[in-house]
């Protein structure tokens, strides 16, 4: 049977969450208001950021696509990953067969794949550019 003081007090703090959470949009959209140019500069520099990180990404894979160095201009840096494509039902077998589970276990068998070759998994090469806290530049 529901306890029907728990519902009381489940519906009460509900209300106030729900009023709590209305004032705080509510003081939200009056900050947003009160500051919008401010509001506005972050946007615009947030745009800004991306647009340059994309560039500056493709930049990246270029500049280690012909050169093979992971260590670049102001920080920028190269890592390479595997990413795996496999049937998760051959999978499945595999690891069966080699009595590692009874169900799949994803992560360790991503790890045991990235160390042996699987004729039913594909291996393709990932490239993921880091971009450091703070851009070093470097003075000519």
């Amino acid at each position: 049977m529901i306890d029907k003081i728990k519902l009381n007090m489940y519906a009460k703090d509900k209300s106030e969450l729900d009023d709590a959470k209305a004032k705080l949009k509510e003081l939200r959209m009056e900050f947003d208001e009160q500051n919008k140019d401010l509001v506005s500069t972050i946007k615009g520099l947030e745009e800004n950021l991306c647009c340059y990180k994309d560039d500056l990404t493709k930049e990246a894979i270029d500049e280690y696509n012909e050169l093979q160095v992971k260590k670049l201009t102001g920080g920028i840096g190269i890592r390479i990953g595997t990413v795996l494509e496999y049937d998760p039902d051959l999978a499945l077998s595999w690891a069966m067969e080699h009595g590692l589970c009874l169900a799949l276990d994803k992560k360790s068998f991503e790890t045991i794949a990235k160390t042996q070759s699987l004729n039913f998994v594909n291996y393709d090469e990932k490239i993921t550019v880091t971009f450091p806290k703070d851009i070093k530049l470097e003075e000519d």
